[in-house]
């Protein structure tokens, strides 16, 4: 009976005495363990950051964005662009020698983006075809290549008064065709006179009064310069910039020289004769030419300078051919012989192109005096051959026939504009509303257009010549 009392105390102890067993603890879900590697990837890719290891920066990133929902990932590629597009050029060559694809993919961006050529839609199927897999196919780049919204409320800065009006009407008539030929509806263009600089600060008062979205001009360097140290908007100047501001689409910036350096190179001429008149647009082009052709030690260059008596153009022209010369040598041997000589002049035979850096209607004495000399070696035109109006009266350039010269496009399709400068209005328009980035470039009215570094138009003209009815056409742009 007592045994049977102490066998439940024995059972009781013996279960006591036994060992415990192990208990494991919770497992984290697989849940946790993501969001733990997510976080360890974007600590190694802040910390490599910090310590400039960008190669390392984008491994980390890349991870990182493999491991986020689709949602979260244009973020990290838009804050890997905002890093790295504003790296030197020798760590960008150094990532481009990485071992890693992906890290190339990233230093060949940002070195397209800043080297584009003239479409971003090209650079996008570059970089598609060289790194297929890049992450930033997904969203970046798309974004990159989009164009920008258009301002919706331009506010344009132009002398109403004053010696300068008529320039300003001119290009205020052709913004206003141009946006009707644009047939926007959400384009609004508001006009405010600068003529002295009282009525510039009563109109920038009176813009800022209301939501603006981006300027075109002043007009006026002074304005500009006023206006440089004071605004904070957009601004596409119809002159020179001034302090940094501003994107500057002066109206006679052009590749002019470059053009005619590379025709006479094409005609294989090292010796050329310059016909120049003496107004500030002949002797700024004289003076860029002359100096750009001696830059070769070959070169020569002969100028004759025509002073605007309509009596000395043959005057000037035969002085640059050195007929006056050849008068003289017979004037001398016409004395000692004691009777008239039958004479025909001669002109310089060294002279392998010449050059007309007139106003049309001085330039037009010149076929017929290369006519009446028998010259055969080329002659060439500058910019100064286009007639201020797009509708030019045969009568006055059928004379200018088969010269070629560097010109504006919008002559040979004038449409709606009368002039030169309602197309560069027009112009101006389209590229305060087409935001064209470094690189890129639009073929307009008044040129193939883009901007370098510093924000300065370039303008590309193509070459032109007149018919023998006084009609204007492309030329060849080869001899």
């Amino acid at each position: 009976m007592r045994l049977l009392l102490l066998l439940p105390l024995v059972l009781v102890l013996s279960q006591c005495a036994q060992p415990p067993q192990n208990v494991r603890p919770p497992q984290p879900s697989a849940t946790e363990n993501a969001s733990t590697q997510q976080v360890s990837h974007a600590q190694a890719a802040e910390q490599a950051r910090a310590r400039g290891d960008w190669e390392r920066f984008i491994l980390e990133s890349e991870t990182l964005w493999r491991q986020k929902p689709d949602a979260q990932r244009a973020a990290i590629e838009a804050a890997l662009w905002s890093q790295l597009k504003h790296l030197p050029t020798q760590t960008l060559a150094q990532l481009s020698a990485s071992p890693h694809p992906h890290v190339r993919a990233w230093a060949d961006l940002v070195d397209f983006i800043g080297t584009t050529p003239c479409c971003p839609e090209q650079m996008a199927r570059d970089l598609k075809w060289l790194y297929p897999h890049a992450l930033y196919h997904h969203h970046l780049l798309k974004a990159l290549v989009q164009k920008p919204a258009p301002p919706h409320h331009l506010a344009v800065l132009l002398p109403q008064q004053g010696r300068f009006a008529p320039i300003a009407q001119s290009i205020r008539a052709g913004m206003i065709k141009a946006l009707y030929r644009q047939n926007s509806q959400n384009l609004l263009l508001s006009f405010y006179d600068t003529h002295q600089r009282d009525a510039l600060q009563r109109s920038y008062r009176a813009l800022l009064s209301q939501p603006t979205d981006a300027l075109i001009g002043p007009l006026l360097p002074d304005n500009i310069a006023w206006l440089s140290q004071r605004a904070n908007l957009p601004a596409w100047l119809l002159n020179n910039r001034a302090n940094g501001y501003g994107f500057s689409l002066h109206y006679t910036r052009s590749n002019e020289i470059p053009l005619l350096i590379d025709r006479l190179t094409q005609l294989n001429a090292t010796r050329i004769g310059i016909f120049s008149e003496q107004t500030p647009a002949s002797q700024h082009i004289t003076q860029k030419l002359q100096h750009a052709w001696l830059q070769v030690p070959e070169h020569t260059a002969i100028v004759a300078h025509y002073d605007l008596n309509p009596r000395k153009i043959r005057y000037t022209f035969d002085h640059l051919l050195h007929i006056d010369q050849s008068k003289a040598r017979k004037n001398v041997l016409q004395r000692r012989l004691g009777h008239p000589l039958a004479f025909q002049p001669r002109p310089r035979q060294d002279l392998q192109a010449i050059i007309i850096a007139t106003q049309p209607k001085i330039a037009a004495v010149i076929n017929p005096l290369r006519d009446f000399y028998g010259l055969k070696i080329p002659v060439l035109g500058t910019s100064l051959l286009m007639q201020e109006d797009l509708h030019p009266a045969p009568i006055v350039t059928q004379d200018l026939k088969h010269i070629p010269f560097p010109g504006m496009p919008v002559y040979l399709h004038p449409g709606p504009y009368t002039n030169r400068l309602e197309a560069y209005g027009a112009d101006a328009l389209w590229l305060a509303t087409h935001s064209l980035r470094h690189g890129q470039c639009a073929n307009r009215l008044t040129g193939r257009l883009g901007f370098d570094e510093q924000g300065n138009l370039i303008r590309r003209l193509i070459w032109l010549q007149y018919r023998s009815n006084g009609t204007l056409t492309r030329a060849g742009d080869t001899p």
